[in-house]
């Protein structure tokens, strides 16, 4: 249950006996329907009053959920219901029997989400080339609370974690995130799939992504730091 003392400046804070240490994020999202696919690993630390509790709530926003299960060793364990409170944008996933004590799981949740015009969480932006042909960009503005616009997470400032993210998206677009490109693979003449290194510990607010027909110019600092900046 949420702790109703905890609702501070719209702030709704999550129970604590799951805490996030990484997010492996996964988005493919449709520049033309303006929606996006995705899926997320989260490993979680559970604390010694896990064992109290069988459901793992986050922080969401106009997401619809698939599926969720949790996995602690070999063990892989299905969510039989999911709720979503619109109100308070959270979801709970409710398990058949309790977590875990002092351990380490992992949450997999498949579910999909749009790309809004409201320039928040995982958004759509507008331009024209420079033959005066619209064009698309899809990108991220998840400062203060809006990171669980794009996927379900201990969205606080406190609750650091590490990211990993991968983006697949058509081979003409270009995508960017905060860490350098770790991998590029063709699943399909219509789709690649490109991966980021995983993050710093670092909070959800500062998590970013943005795809488009970009060009970019890059160069290497006297320090070793490779350096690119993108236009459309």
């Amino acid at each position: 249950m949420l702790d109703k003392s905890s609702k501070k400046a719209g702030r709704v804070l999550l129970p604590t006996y799951v805490n996030p240490t990484k997010y492996d994020l996964k988005l493919t999202p449709d520049l033309k329907a303006f929606t996006f696919e995705g899926t997320v690993a989260i490993n979680l630390t559970t604390s010694s009053e896990a064992s109290e509790h069988k459901t793992i709530q986050l922080h969401a926003k106009e997401l619809l959920f698939k599926s969720a299960k949790f996995v602690a060793g070999e063990k892989s364990v299905e969510a039989e219901e999911i709720h979503v409170n619109f109100k308070e944008t959270t979801v709970t996933f409710c398990f058949p029997e309790s977590l875990p004590a002092s351990s380490e799981i992992t949450l997999l949740i498949e579910y999909t989400g749009l790309l809004n015009n409201q320039m928040a969480g995982f958004y759509r932006s507008h331009y024209k080339d420079a033959n005066g042909v619209d064009k698309i960009v899809a990108s991220t503005q998840f400062e203060a609370l809006d990171a669980r616009r794009a996927l379900p997470c201990v969205d606080e400032p406190a609750a650091k974690a590490t990211f990993i993210v991968t983006l697949v998206v058509p081979p003409n677009l270009e995508c960017f995130s905060n860490m350098p490109e770790s991998k590029r693979v063709t699943l399909s003449e219509d789709l690649v799939e490109i991966s980021f290194l995983e993050s710093p510990k670092m909070s959800t607010y500062l998590l970013a992504f943005c795809i488009g027909e970009f060009d970019f110019l890059q160069a290497m600092t006297k320090g070793g730091v490779l350096i690119k900046v993108y236009a459309p």
